[in-house]
């Protein structure tokens, strides 16, 4: 939030002291930005030599553009200044704006103009601003009325302000896209993992099947509502039931059981397994009646 901001120091020393002497104080102003108020685990070397170096090239630059529109070296009066400010504003814009951005892309992996476009183009009228603030202060200094110049520095902490509040915006916007894609990830994962257990159901299932398939008895197997969920093959023989019929079905109109002697119905095993929560083992006094009426006596288990 400070690069604009010192373009107003820079610009002043530039149009004061000199191109050499603007340069030194850039460079220095940029070694303070980078280290002044920052945790010393967050600098990194190689961002403060970019940081100074991008600066020192940019007023490099500003001051051939400056001379070239006609500005000098020492005290000027504004309407002298006019095309050497606003060209000098626009070099000093240009020329750091895309050397940070282009760093900031090459680190991002993004492409240089979109982030130029998004996050410095805004940032150009606040230049201009700060070149105007510069004018100022230098007339005011000619003049001798150096205790107005703090007065000119209002535009230069609004623009201060401003930039801070949106660069704060920007790193808000990060931490929430982070946040949705953090999330994002934990779902995929919960995806992945639900699929994995979706697929290792399925192959239990299968051996299941497999294996209730490959038994002589009949098996028929329910849900807590009492509803068929699976048959084996003696099963569906026994019962005159496949199994895709079978399946969602009340087990009590599958697994229709009778007293072998008198013929009248018994109760459900399966229900009074749900109910009492009880096994039984080895009945022998019913008879399970298939689907076309055919009546084997067998021997009922529940669990």
């Amino acid at each position: 939030a400070t690069m604009s901001v010192s373009f107003v120091a820079d610009f002043m020393a530039l149009m004061l002291l000199g191109p050499q002497q603007a340069m030194l104080m850039a460079g220095a102003g940029a070694l303070t930005q980078c280290l002044v108020n920052r945790p010393r685990r967050k600098i990194l070397a190689y961002r403060v030599v970019f940081s100074v170096a991008a600066l020192i090239v940019t007023v490099q630059v500003t001051s051939l553009v400056y001379e070239w529109l006609g500005g000098h070296t020492g005290l000027l009066e504004p309407s002298d200044l006019a095309k050497p400010i606003v060209g000098g504003s626009m070099a000093y814009f240009l020329c750091n704006t895309v050397l940070v951005a282009t760093a900031s892309a090459l680190a991002t992996r993004q492409l240089p103009w979109r982030v130029w476009h998004d996050a410095f183009l805004w940032s150009a009228p606040s230049y201009f601003v700060g070149g105007g603030v510069a004018v100022a202060a230098v007339w005011l200094l000619g003049r001798g009325e150096a205790w107005f110049v703090p007065m000119v520095a209002a535009p230069v902490y609004l623009t201060y302000r401003t930039y801070k509040v949106y660069l704060g915006r920007i790193a808000d916007g990060r931490r929430h896209v982070e946040e949705i894609s953090a999330l994002h990830a934990q779902a995929m994962r919960g995806l992945a993992l639900a699929r994995r257990s979706e697929q290792a159901l399925a192959i239990e299932k299968e051996r299941l099947a497999v294996t209730l398939g490959t038994i002589g008895e009949a098996v028929i197997a329910s849900d807590t509502r009492g509803r068929v969920v699976l048959l084996n093959h003696t099963a569906e023989v026994f019962t005159g039931w496949s199994q895709e019929q079978a399946i969602g079905s009340p087990v009590i109109d599958v697994l229709r059981v009778v007293d072998r002697e008198s013929g009248r119905s018994c109760a459900s095993p399966v229900d009074k397994v749900l109910r009492t929560h009880a096994a039984i083992e080895h009945d022998r006094q019913g008879a399970l009646v298939a689907r076309d009426g055919t009546a084997r006596l067998v021997e009922l288990s529940a669990t």
